[in-house]
């Protein structure tokens, strides 16, 4: 006798509850395969089962028919490699031969199928499941074959790959140093060969602890400064500073432009720091030697009681060292150059004024040299005095300014 109905509710499938012994066998099958069907039918999952040594279609679930691009009951008792030829030639034949030899489930992920999909040849990846089922009508099981389509995650996920590829081969391939550090411990995750030779230990630094590989930091506060980025998620930037480095044994100085930048999940906690930076060693040693280089010069003036003075043509300003204010007679170091000029002995003006114009013409080699007189606008004592100057151009001939002793 039929069981008692289900009663009615949205998205319920209502159907009588039969058991093998209320039926007779044909129509207990039949009754069977209908509640199979309705189902299916509801699963979200795609599910289609095959039959016969052929493989017909017995029937798909709508979200079988969604993979398959086909309004529903389409395809139905066909076999599945004349439906879907451009899946035939993958070896699934053969899979589903052994499903039935052995009784054994088989499963594979991301299979490349083609389907024709809004007219053309398209590639779609497949996360599938091939279990056999007890078949009371043949002596051969039909194959319940379930399936996910997860073409979107493939892509996403080689779009993601490809973009990394990328970017590590950017990092990889910089010129200056970059590092990521991950964790409280600061364990290296990337490092270009840039940093590599910075840390002068080796190649083989990935997954080592950044502390433990250059402990002589551990005395120049670097240390403090990455903690506290990764503590605080503010960035740090040195600007230049020294940072010495233990290369077998003797500690190198180099400059560095550095920053500390704090690496944020997906929950926005810190879970790493990013290490970029500028060997800025030779340009700073560079700065030193010049430095050092002016300050032997203006030890070398001061000895031999020179006197230097440097005029800027686009605003037509004298700037001169004390000495040569004193000599003149000027209250400050800086005047306009017609003020220079009318110190000058009122016999040489003309001369003088004339070598400052030849010197400024591009086809000069702006060599100043000039002997003249000096009237002290104070006590209006004279003195001879014999100026050397050189002119600098800018690219296109031009003068930019004048530098001489006197």
């Amino acid at each position: 006798m039929p069981g008692p109905e289900l009663p009615n509710k949205p998205n319920q499938i209502h159907l009588p509850l039969l058991t093998p012994t209320d039926l007779p066998p044909q129509e207990a099958a039949t009754a069977t395969c209908q509640l199979l069907t309705a189902v299916v039918g509801q699963l979200p999952l795609a599910v289609a089962v095959l039959e016969g040594s052929d493989y017909r279609i017995k029937l798909a679930n709508p979200a079988m028919y969604e993979i398959w691009q086909l309004p529903p009951g389409d395809k139905l008792g066909e076999p599945v490699f004349d439906a879907f030829p451009l899946i035939a030639n993958q070896g699934l034949d053969e899979l589903l031969d052994q499903v039935r030899r052995t009784g054994l489930a088989a499963r594979g992920e991301e299979l490349p199928s083609e389907f024709i999909r809004d007219g053309k040849q398209t590639t779609v990846y497949i996360d599938f499941v091939y279990s056999p089922l007890a078949n009371q009508t043949s002596q051969l099981p039909d194959i319940l074959v379930s399936a996910t389509d997860v073409t979107e995650r493939v892509l996403a996920r080689r779009v993601l790959e490809e973009t990394t590829q990328q970017l590590r081969g950017l990092v990889e391939s910089a010129p200056f140093p970059i590092a990521v550090y991950s964790g409280r411990e600061m364990r290296i995750e990337l490092a270009n060969q840039a940093i590599i030779d910075v840390y002068g230990k080796g190649p083989d630094v990935i997954g080592k602890c950044y502390p433990e590989l250059l402990p002589e930091l551990a005395s120049q506060g670097i240390f403090e400064q990455l903690q506290s980025v990764y503590n605080t998620g503010v960035p740090f930037s040195s600007g230049t500073s020294r940072v010495d480095i233990d290369h077998q044994g003797e500690l190198i100085p180099y400059y560095f432009n550095y920053n500390f930048t704090p690496l944020f999940d997906a929950a926005g906690r810190v879970y790493g720091v990013m290490n970029t930076g500028a060997d800025v060693t030779p340009l700073d040693l560079a700065r030193q030697q010049v430095e050092q280089t002016a300050t032997a010069l203006q030890n070398a003036i001061e000895l031999a009681e020179l006197g230097n003075f440097s005029v800027d043509i686009a605003t037509n300003l004298l700037t001169v060292s004390p000495r040569v204010a004193t000599w003149f007679g000027f209250d400050s170091l800086a005047h306009d150059a017609e003020t220079f000029i009318m110190g000058v002995g009122e016999r040489e003006r003309d001369y003088v004024r004339t070598s400052l114009y030849n010197t400024l013409l591009p086809e000069s080699d702006g060599r100043y040299d000039v002997i003249h007189s000096v009237v002290n606008a104070k006590t209006g004592r004279s003195v001879i005095l014999h100026a050397l100057g050189q002119v600098y151009f800018n690219a296109v001939g031009e003068p930019l300014r004048i530098e001489g002793t006197a």
